[in-house]
């Protein structure tokens, strides 16, 4: 049944569970200590029902570095659905995202090039997908989304989209934690 005086369960289980963590916790921590962990964020204001938010990561050939994702965190002020995918083509973007380093007092700039209000030309490959879910009364917000690790690779590129499946206007923001291995 799962409990204690179950013969069959591993009380070992938590132990790997927080030092899976730990293990986590560490690497993201010596990251930021050496300059390698960046954010980028974006907020988008009044996106018009049926309208969406994109923000393009990109990691450029030649860059020598691998890209993990740590976190893709979006919150949004009403009901959305949310697309992740990989390697789009894009004709044109609304302005481009300086990523910060974690590290305030370390001047290392990131390797990628990432943009927000992209215009998708091409979807690409469909890698994750979820949902804002939106409510009623004190629960009527977008709710926040987040999505665990994924690697970029030189040359591959990957593009977040919070499409607005309310009927008012809304609030979206995408926030994205990584940090770089040098190749």
């Amino acid at each position: 049944d799962g409990s204690f005086a179950d013969a069959s369960f591993d009380p070992n289980i938590f132990g790997e569970i927080l030092r899976d963590n730990t293990v986590d916790r560490e690497i993201t921590y010596w990251k930021a200590v050496e300059g390698y962990s960046f954010v980028i964020s974006y907020r988008f204001e009044s996106v018009a029902s049926g309208g969406n938010a994109t923000i393009l990561i990109v990691n450029p050939p030649g860059s020598g570095v691998r890209i993990t994702i740590e976190a893709i965190v979006i919150t949004a002020t009403d009901q959305g659905r949310v697309d992740i995918n990989v390697d789009p083509s894009y004709d044109h973007y609304s302005g481009a995202l300086t990523p910060r380093n974690r590290n305030l007092g370390h001047a290392r700039p990131s390797a990628i090039d990432a943009y927000y209000g992209v215009h998708l030309s091409s979807l690409g490959t469909k890698y994750m997908c979820g949902v804002l879910p939106g409510g009623n009364g004190k629960y009527a917000t977008g709710d926040t989304m987040s999505y665990a690790v994924c690697i970029l690779d030189e040359g591959h590129s990957v593009c977040i989209i919070v499409y607005n499946t309310s009927t008012s206007s809304s609030d979206i923001a995408i926030v994205v934690f990584y940090f770089e291995d040098v190749k």
